[in-house]
This record gives structure tokens, C-alpha cells and sequence, in this order.
């Protein structure tokens, strides 16, 4: 019952992870543009949040352990990102490395649930 439960933080997790992978991957070359004024903080407080959200679910919840490191790690190197992000006003590529795993531990996660519900 417990994987049905985290199901959805697992999807959630996933598609935002995804968003926010996409959206540092797209935001630098809004500098070639005249968009060069773009702030992005307050995007990346959001993306942290649903991440902070999804993987905390995650992490109190039966999952396997290596979801939970290799989740708890990225979350903590995301919100870190973000961190240096709001006080040095620079974008920090940690965020890329915590949003890559963060995909990768969902993902895992979400097959352990499709895996479980076979049995």
C-alpha cells in the first residue's frame, strides 16, 4: 500500500525534475537574447520546492535505500545550488549534476512501483 501512496510524488518528482533540468539547460542562451535582464530565482525557489516536496515523501516512505541516497544527495546538492544561486546572484552548474539525479532516482523509484505491482 505504501508504494501506492508515493506513486504520484514519484511522477511529480520526476516531471518537475525534468522542467527544471530543461529550464537550466534553456535559460543560458536567454543572455544571446535581449532577455539578458532574466532573473530566474524565484523559479528555481519553485523547482526547489516541488523537489524538496517529492523527495522528502520519498524519503520517509519503505522505498529502496539506494533511491533514498542517491536522492537524499541530489536534493541536498540542488537546494545548495539554489542557495549559492539567491546569495552570489550567479547560476551555479551543481543544479544540472542534482536535477540529473534526482531524474535518475525517480525513475528508479517509479519502476520499483510498476515492478511491485506486477507481483
Amino acid at each position: 500500500m505504501k508504494y501506492k501512496i508515493t506513486k504520484p510524488y514519484d511522477i511529480l518528482g520526476l516531471s518537475g525534475a525534468t522542467l527544471c533540468l530543461l529550464h537550466c539547460l534553456i535559460v543560458p542562451f536567454f543572455a544571446i537574447i535581449p532577455m539578458s535582464t532574466y532573473k530566474s530565482i524565484w523559479v528555481d525557489i519553485l523547482f526547489g520546492s516541488i523537489a524538496l516536496l517529492t523527495t522528502s515523501k520519498i524519503l520517509m516512505s519503505q522505498s529502496a535505500k539506494s533511491v533514498k541516497v542517491i536522492l537524499g544527495i541530489s536534493i541536498v546538492i540542488v537546494l545548495m545550488s539554489v542557495m549559492i544561486e539567491i546569495v552570489l546572484h550567479t547560476h551555479f552548474e551543481g543544479m544540472l549534476i542534482g536535477g540529473i539525479g534526482l531524474i535518475i532516482g525517480h525513475s528508479i523509484n517509479y519502476k520499483h512501483h510498476n515492478q511491485k505491482l506486477k507481483l
